[in-house]
């Protein structure tokens, strides 16, 4: 919990989040012009956007429309981590105000350290106070504020009722007391990343143990409807994710009605662009990035996250939100490369290997080594069960056409890094 200006400052943000989540586009776009002209006049303080602004001859914004953020070249991880910290740092921030110092997960191999700004942890706080009280709807009677257990996911945007280490479900003792925990705190919900719900549901049933949720949010990793339906079954309750990244928050949450993701607008602006970072017509997939309002410490301003996706109209969604659908294609590195240079998403193949032998295969991991060369790593639910290998090499042979030599290893375990996730694709 924080202070009490801070709790009402919390509160405040989340309730302007409810209600500008309905704001029609005109309206939006108004708001956002705003909040892009006052970013962009901070973080043009910083030595490096300020050489990257002056040398793509924007030192002075237009302005005019959201779309003039196209003339401002595109950062990624990688230019941000090639600068000194005196370089991205916004210099008139007093040490006292620039918050604390944060790193991405490394899930991509290029982890990132920067300063957290104070109000950039109230606004995350308020999006996840808002998060939950839109998927808490679809409960009856659930008492505020919620209790969220947090199985493995190391950040501090709630007051969690309980947080639980992941590597707590590797060996008995640690399940033992994760068990107790949980009859103990009687949580009513659970917060976790879509490996930890795999390994969990897994000990559960060898330990047949159970707890009863009111519902389950999942992060980090996209599951097939086939792994949904297992988990809704298995946990009987329902299942929702969000999309976010350590550096911006929240740039998504599933709709309890459509299971599409809107997108969350208030305090950040998203762009889905082509190779040159030109913005592409809507429907179409290309790059995400994202210029984040809320850090003027360290400025994130049409920054590459990695992703890959499309913006889509909502056309009246039944849940009253008027936000775009974002609809995510995978890791912009999470593409297998054929012998002739063809590339191939991992997250199709994933999920047809689900939806054909969901009773069979409990995760898959891809390692690729070489062009045309790749290693599949799979948890068999049973080892001993015959044909299922042969299985999995015609659904997977099938879908690469002949582009791959390819190697099974059959695994008890994928371990997942500490951040909770377990990359699908591990390029050597």
């Amino acid at each position: 919990m924080g202070t009490p200006a801070e709790e009402a400052d919390i509160s405040l943000c989340t309730l302007a989040l409810s209600i500008s989540q309905k704001f029609s586009d005109r309206e939006f776009n108004k708001i956002q012009l705003r909040k892009m002209r006052n970013f962009l006049v901070e973080a043009k303080k910083s030595p490096f956007y300020n050489k990257l602004f002056s040398e793509a001859g924007v030192s002075t914004w237009p302005g005019e429309k959201l779309s003039d953020m196209q003339y401002i070249p595109i950062v990624s991880r990688a230019i941000l981590n090639r600068l000194a910290k005196s370089e991205w740092l916004n210099p008139e921030i007093p040490e006292l105000l620039r918050g604390h110092i944060v790193s991405t997960s490394g899930s991509t191999g290029n982890p990132l350290s920067f300063y957290f700004a104070k109000q950039s942890g109230i606004r995350m706080r308020a999006q996840f106070r808002y998060m939950l009280d839109y998927f808490s709807q679809t409960v009856d009677a659930l008492k505020q504020p919620v209790r969220v257990f947090n199985l493995g996911i190391k950040t501090w945007v709630y007051p969690w009722l309980m947080v639980v280490s992941g590597q707590d479900l590797e060996n008995n003792e640690g399940r033992t007391r994760l068990y107790s925990l949980l009859n103990e705190t009687h949580p009513d919900i659970l917060f976790t990343t879509a490996t930890y719900l795999r390994q969990l549901s897994y000990w559960m049933r060898r330990d047949k143990s159970f707890y009863q949720f009111k519902f389950i949010v999942y992060t980090a990793e996209p599951l097939s409807q086939a792994d949904r339906s297992f988990f809704v079954r298995f946990f009987k309750c329902d299942l929702f994710s969000m999309y976010g990244i350590r550096e911006c928050g929240l740039l998504a949450i599933e709709c309890v009605k459509t299971r599409k993701f809107h997108l969350i607008r208030e305090w950040g602006y998203l762009e889905i662009v082509d190779e040159l970072g030109h913005p592409i017509p809507e429907g179409n997939f290309g790059d995400i990035v994202y210029s984040f309002y809320e850090n003027i410490v360290n400025p994130f301003v049409r920054y590459k996250i990695g992703d890959r996706g499309r913006l889509l109209k909502t056309n009246g969604c039944p849940c009253g939100n008027v936000a775009p659908y974002l609809e995510f294609s995978g890791r912009t590195s999470e593409f297998l490369v054929s012998a002739s240079g063809k590339l191939i998403p991992c997250l199709h193949l994933s999920h047809l290997i689900s939806e054909s032998l969901s009773d069979e295969i409990h995760q898959v991991q891809f390692i690729q080594i070489n062009p045309g060369k790749l290693i599949i790593r799979a948890v068999f639910k049973n080892p001993n069960k015959p044909d299922v290998a042969e299985k999995l090499f015609r659904v997977v042979k099938k879908y690469l056409q002949k582009e791959f030599v390819i190697k099974l290893e059959k695994v008890m375990e994928i371990v997942p890094l500490s951040s909770g996730k377990t990359p699908l694709l591990v390029k050597k």
